[in-house]
């Protein structure tokens, strides 16, 4: 029984990672960018307004 439940498990997360490749090819590669890197997107989002206020402030 203990078997049965892990090849029942190992299956559960071939299928989802499948469902999940399959998802990823039908999105624009934009999109899979920037979910892929959004952690990435955010601090440079981040030093960008950093700047900007320190460039502000200094006139």
């Amino acid at each position: 029984m203990d078997n049965f439940m892990q090849i029942s498990v190992a299956a559960t997360d071939v299928i989802g990672k499948a469902l999940q490749d399959i998802d990823r090819a039908r999105k624009p590669e934009y999109q899979v960018f920037l979910e892929d890197n959004w952690v990435l997107i955010l601090v440079v989002l981040a030093v960008a307004v950093a700047v900007v206020i320190t460039r502000l402030l200094k006139k």
